[in-house]
């Protein structure tokens, strides 16, 4: 059995967990009262702080996809210079902030000042992400008047910022869900590699010793399969390999993991009860007569087979080599 991708289920709960943690800062403000000029700004320039570590996205392109709110604003300005790159609006990018501002954006920005921003009064708060000053503008008409305008503001921000983050994390995760198979899956028959095998064996997958009785160890060969490839090509080696893939996974995948381990080799570990056990081998048995009909003459499989109920004191790896020991003798895999 492969790897399933978990990706949207750990997305699905990290979007819930920002969604509680606005809740609980949202309700925090509301309790909050006047407070909620610092508070709120602070919370905003986090997350997206947040965001710029997670993203390659440039701050112009994150700060243009904020909504804008009449007496409330986000700018951006680069330490050098403090020329403003971005800001929700339009007319201040290229200004260099006049010189009250400019001292602004250079201190530690943690409490909210007073300044002066175009000619109006405004709360300024300030963060620092790398070589950027990200700074959150409030007009003291939206800061001293209603409070609903202002939180209703600062919670539009919030949550394009906190869907942003997601959206980034999530494509961090896909990317390495995407990694991963890439490094443990066979491109030819999309089963587990030889990285994989290795991994499960000295990993947490398998016991160190078996503890189900029907736990089995199948060893797989495509016998001829060189030959091929030398006198007919390694594209016809390939379709015939990709034949095999597919008859040993139709017949053993449901009932475990199979890899290739080498380049003619599979391995399947599995867990059959009794009556499984003899399904799979009459399953397998006829897929190999009538696989082997269209194939040239002295291509076959080999299979053997060790099972934990015969030596329950070995190891995964002992169980694996008897069973690769057994295959140099193994009986036809169509008359098992």
């Amino acid at each position: 059995m492969e790897r399933k991708d978990r990706t949207p289920a750990i997305a699905a709960v990290i979007a819930a967990i920002i969604v509680v943690v606005l809740l609980i800062e949202a309700l925090f403000l509301i309790n909050d009262g006047k407070a909620k000029a610092g508070r709120a700004a602070t919370m905003l320039l986090d997350h997206m702080r947040s965001l710029m570590t997670l993203t390659d996205e440039p701050i112009e392109q994150i700060v243009a996809e904020l909504p804008t709110y009449e007496g409330t604003g986000v700018i951006a300005a680069e330490t050098n210079g403090h020329t403003i790159v971005a800001a929700t609006d339009p007319t201040l990018v290229g200004q260099a902030p006049d010189a009250l501002v400019t001292e602004v954006l250079s201190s530690s920005g943690e409490v909210p000042h007073i300044t002066d921003l175009n000619g109006k009064q405004v709360y300024i708060s300030v963060r620092r992400s790398g070589t950027t000053i990200l700074a959150v503008t409030q007009s003291l008409q939206v800061v001293h008047g209603d409070l609903f305008p202002a939180l209703a503001a600062m919670g539009g921000y919030l949550l394009v910022v906190a869907l942003a983050v997601l959206s980034v994390i999530r494509r961090m995760m896909s990317r390495y869900v995407t990694e991963t198979l890439e490094t443990t899956t066979d491109p030819l028959t999309g089963f587990a590699n030889r990285k994989a095998y290795e991994d499960d064996l000295n990993g947490e997958k398998y016991p160190s010793v078996p503890t189900e009785p029907g736990f089995t160890y199948v060893a797989v060969r495509v016998e001829g399969l060189k030959r091929v490839n030398g006198e007919q090509g390694r594209e016809v080696g390939d379709r015939l390999l990709r034949g095999a893939a597919t008859l040993v996974e139709t017949c053993m995948a449901h009932y475990g993991r199979v890899y290739r381990v080498s380049g003619d080799e599979f391995a399947a570990i599995l867990i059959l009860n009794h009556d499984r056990e003899v399904t799979m081998k009459e399953e397998l048995a006829a897929a190999v007569r009538l696989w082997r009909k269209e194939q040239p003459e002295g291509v076959d499989l080999a299979v053997s087979y060790m099972t934990h109920s015969e030596q329950p004191e070995l190891t995964v790896r002992e169980l694996a080599h008897i069973a690769w020991e057994r295959l140099k003798d193994a009986p036809d895999a169509a008359e098992l």
